[in-house]
């Protein structure tokens, strides 16, 4: 009847709608906009910018925490209960204590543009972690005084992920960001994040912690919402274990919590498509996720799943202990026990609802015969005589068995491939240290010494929030994941036990410089002070060396020689400051002109087979706030061949070549250099100092690149094919070099020079507005 995954129910429905609504009967205006639950406080959020404190069983109404600012869009009780922090429309960010009634609130921060999309409270109420639909990340840091009034509250940006972020979730030093592109782990304590997986996702989907025990830190994973009713199964590696798709899983009878009517489990029920704006942990090993017509319940270790559809307009859910407080769109509040069905027909027993408990045995039989145990106390034997005058003989004999027969593992060899694999401590160490990281550059995460500190000396304090993360190696998803359904049969992957070495000062040292540079490639920060403290300490002869090992590990790690050699450069390009480039020495000079050719030797601008010349500028170039000093500087010297062989070299400083030039008088074949240069700035400023410039060959050279593929050399005069160029910068368009040409040499002239193009020139390739003005002009 009943079958081994079917473990879990929901039960104890309470409707809390009327008392939390009683606080607002006598106004019409002032709506709950949010809550949030804790072990001893309800708080709802307000239109009004205030804050309702309920305590929460039982559930009655405590005191009004008055704001005027904007409605509340978020709140959160801090875990240890001191403090509720919310979020107004606003923008701005607001702590409370709540040990007292007389508490007003503290604005702790305020984000000028975007939207707080998130908050989290992590370290007790050391740290208040906020996200925003810009992709910012950022900590409140609060010290508070002994008599518990709050002190100083520090807010620091530490994350700038790009992409609006959905939810945060914390345990211990690591801190989990989910945005709509996918989820990334940190490591607060040493300022270290990694990307989870190297799919992209683009939409919502939470992700929590779930299984993380502290006497086997070890052991936990991550679950991380992905379309289509899907999970990524991560290990604390940072490596996705498996892909869980629960679409054919959910294709079940729902259960019922507040119609007790059963559901026709015979029938025909549909695969469901869904999207987790928000995954929570119950118990620390069930996944709670929830849509605005559903709950759903996910237990990974027992291959269990559950749905429940009567809540139309969820709002949001919260979880304290088992229960489930469920806040609909219509303010109104549920509350639901999520319990184990053992426990929950044992309860019935006790209390003796003897047929409620008889109809659970008789559809769960087998799960009964393998879960339930009862001592032989007054209400069996009541229950015994229940089943006699029932005539119920074989729930009689199964009540005798789960009396007198031990208990024995639940799940039979049959299913143990279901079940997720048992391992020893040093297997889980092994599982953790494995990764791409680790493998290459000897650097693991180094879980392993804060377990076995954490097992010696018990539970380290509390360190704080330190500013600023550096990425680690990104995460990436196995090309043999397993795709399972709701069986989830895992395979047996050996994964080869590793051993820590110990690390040398440079391989430290290299460690670092491998960080900082993966942070300033994911997390779109230019951590120019982290590259100051190590490179200070050196001088250029043992920075060049340095840099060389860098490119070795990052050979290592899967880059190309050439792109690793680009990478090293611009990292070094990053942390120097151009203003002091001219008080350089030479060999410093020449060190940092070098290495700006390098990071733009991959310029796709095509050039002349002849003399390699560049025939248009296709991009603007990398670090060229360097590559400009460093042109001023030559340009000073008066050592301008050097300055033409950069710019040959570098097209993106072309135009710089022909703005210094030009300031010289005119050159020879200044039309075609100009329109190499592919530069609006410099073209409108050369123009307009000479008024001679034949603006008849610049459309002529656009009409030859748009229609013919063709483009001439400026430096040779050879006529070069080149391939149909895409995405060309704004520059090579009729309508921007008819509108300057329009402006330098009057509209009735730059429309007889258009018309020799007029079979070539595409539909609406100038605005009408053009033509109108030329016909205006003289």
């Amino acid at each position: 009847m009943g079958d081994v995954f079917e473990q879990y129910l929901l039960t104890d429905l309470c409707d809390v709608s009327e008392i939390i609504q009683q606080r607002l009967l006598n106004t019409q205006r002032i709506k709950y906009t949010c809550f949030s639950a804790s072990e001893k406080y309800l708080v709802f959020g307000a239109t009004s910018g205030s804050l309702y404190v309920f305590q929460r069983s039982p559930c009655k109404f405590r005191h009004l925490i008055p704001n005027r600012t904007s409605s509340v869009t978020l709140v959160a009780v801090s875990a240890n209960e001191k403090y509720v922090a919310h979020v107004t429309a606003s923008g701005e960010i607001f702590l409370t204590p709540l040990d007292t009634e007389a508490a007003s609130p503290e604005r702790a921060g305020k984000v000028e543009t975007g939207k707080i999309s998130c908050i989290h409270w992590a370290n007790g109420d050391k740290c208040l972690y906020f996200g925003d639909d810009r992709g910012r990340v950022a900590c409140v840091s609060i010290s508070t005084f002994i008599h518990r009034s709050l002190l100083n509250m520090h807010t620091q940006e530490i994350l700038l992920l790009g992409n609006p972020v959905q939810q945060i979730d914390s345990y211990d030093v690591l801190l989990l960001v989910t945005t709509t592109a996918g989820s990334i782990m940190c490591n607060t304590e040493r300022e270290e994040f990694k990307r989870i997986g190297n799919q992209a996702r683009n939409g919502t989907g939470g992700a929590c912690f779930v299984g993380v025990q502290r006497e086997d830190y070890l052991t936990g994973r991550i679950f991380c919402a992905r379309p289509k009713t899907r999970f990524w199964e991560v290990q604390f590696d940072g490596n996705v274990k498996q892909t869980i798709d629960l679409r054919d899983a959910l294709a079940i009878a729902p259960t019922r919590i507040r119609n007790n009517s059963p559901v026709d489990a015979s029938g025909d029920f549909p695969a469901q498509i869904l999207t987790f704006q928000q995954v929570l942990c119950m118990d620390n090993k069930l996944v709670v996720a929830n849509t605005p017509t559903g709950i759903y319940i996910f237990d990974p270790k027992n291959n269990f799943v559950l749905w429940n559809d009567e809540f139309s307009g969820i709002h949001s859910i919260r979880i304290v202990g088992s229960s489930l407080y469920i806040f609909l769109d219509t303010m109104e509040l549920f509350v639901v026990r999520v319990a184990k069905l053992c426990d929950h027909i044992v309860d019935k027993l006790m209390a003796e609802d003897f047929p409620t408990c008889l109809q659970l045995i008789i559809r769960n039989e087998m799960y009964v015969k393998n879960h339930v145990r009862v001592r032989d106390v007054p209400q069996v034997v009541k229950f015994r005589d229940y089943l006699s005058h029932m005539e119920e003989e074989h729930i009689l004999k199964l009540l005798e068995s789960i009396i007198s027969t031990p208990k024995h593992d639940p799940i039979s060899p049959a299913l143990d491939e279901g079940k997720f694999p048992q391992k020893n401590i040093k297997d889980v160490i092994a599982t953790v240290i494995k990764s791409k990281l680790g493998r290459n550059i000897k650097m693991g995460l180094n879980l392993l010494a804060s377990f076995d500190a954490g097992q010696k000396q018990g539970p380290s304090p509390e360190n704080g929030h330190r500013a600023v993360f550096k990425e680690i190696d990104e995460f990436s998803v196995a090309p043999d994941e397993e795709i399972v359904t709701r069986k989830m049969v895992l395979s047996r992957k050996t994964i080869p036990e590793m051993v820590y070495p110990r690390l040398t000062d440079e391989e430290k040292l290299l460690r670092n410089l491998y960080m900082i540079y993966k942070s300033s490639r994911i997390g779109n920060i230019r951590l120019v002070e982290r590259y100051a403290e190590i490179f200070d300490r050196y001088t250029l002869a043992e920075i060049s060396a340095l840099l060389l090992k860098l490119q070795a590990v990052m050979v290592e790690n899967g880059e190309s020689e050439a792109e690793a050699r680009r990478n090293c450069i611009g990292l070094y390009l990053d942390y120097v400051k151009p203003e002091l480039i001219w008080e350089m020495e030479e060999k410093a000079q020449e060190f940092l002109l070098e290495g700006f050719i390098v990071v733009n030797e991959e310029d796709s601008s095509p050039k002349c087979s002849t003399c390699s010349f560049p025939l248009i500028s296709m991009c603007e170039g990398q670090h060229m706030d360097v590559g400009k000093i460093l042109f001023q500087f030559l340009w000073s010297r008066q050592e301008k061949q050097r300055c033409e062989d950069l710019a040959r070299r570098v097209p993106a400083l072309l135009s710089l070549w022909c703005l210094y030039r030009s300031q010289e008088g005119p050159f020879e074949h200044m039309e075609d250099v100009l329109f190499a240069s592919g530069s609006c700035a410099v073209l409108s400023k050369v123009s307009e100092r000479f008024r001679e410039l034949h603006f008849g060959r610049i459309l002529y050279l656009l009409d030859q690149l748009l229609t013919h593929s063709t483009a001439w050399c400026p430096q040779c005069g050879a006529q070069v094919d080149i391939e149909s160029p895409d995405n060309l910068p704004p520059f090579y368009t009729w309508n921007f070099l008819a509108d300057v040409a329009a402006k330098r040499v009057g509209g009735r002239e730059t429309l007889r020079e258009l018309q020799k193009y007029q079979k070539n020139l595409p539909t609406n390739a100038m605005l009408r507005d053009f033509f109108l003005t030329c016909l205006q002009m003289p």
